[in-house]
């Protein structure tokens, strides 16, 4: 039973948590690299550079990853709300929604004194849901 209902509303379920992670996170000192930075040198003893670094690589594959899975959320639940919907409009309010999100958060990332909100970081975004979609489309195929 709790199976079938997670089959069935795993696009919804994704969606939501990811919303709270990004809406909770977006002005959060926690969610902030340099918090980070400071916890790897201090427990790893890892110097500046190399703290940096790794925390550097680990958010941008989030951005992709994240935002990725973002999409495919997306997809499953505009593909069930809107069953008549053609495979490019689905692909495309998909990546469009992804793209929306991107925005908004990295809109509130820049009124947020913890965190910054630069606009690379949605061409990164974007890039990982048009990945994942597209990896989709071609699996379908």
């Amino acid at each position: 039973m709790v199976k079938g209902f997670f089959q069935r509303y795993w696009g919804e379920i994704g969606l939501v948590l990811f919303l709270y992670l990004v809406f909770r996170g977006s002005g959060d000192p926690a969610f902030s690299g340099s918090i980070w930075e400071l916890w790897l040198q201090r427990y790893f003893f890892l110097s500046p550079y190399h703290a940096h670094l790794i925390v550097f690589v680990t958010r941008k594959t989030g951005h992709l990853v994240g935002y990725g899975l973002l999409a495919l959320c997306l997809k499953k639940v505009l593909a069930k709300r809107l069953p008549v919907i053609s495979p490019a409009c689905l692909f495309w309010l998909s990546w469009g929604g992804a793209a929306l999100i991107a925005i908004m958060d990295e809109t509130l990332q820049v009124f947020s004194s913890y965190r910054s909100g630069v606009w690379y970081d949605i061409l990164l975004d974007l890039l990982g849901a048009t990945v994942f979609l597209l990896a989709v489309i071609k699996k379908y195929r």
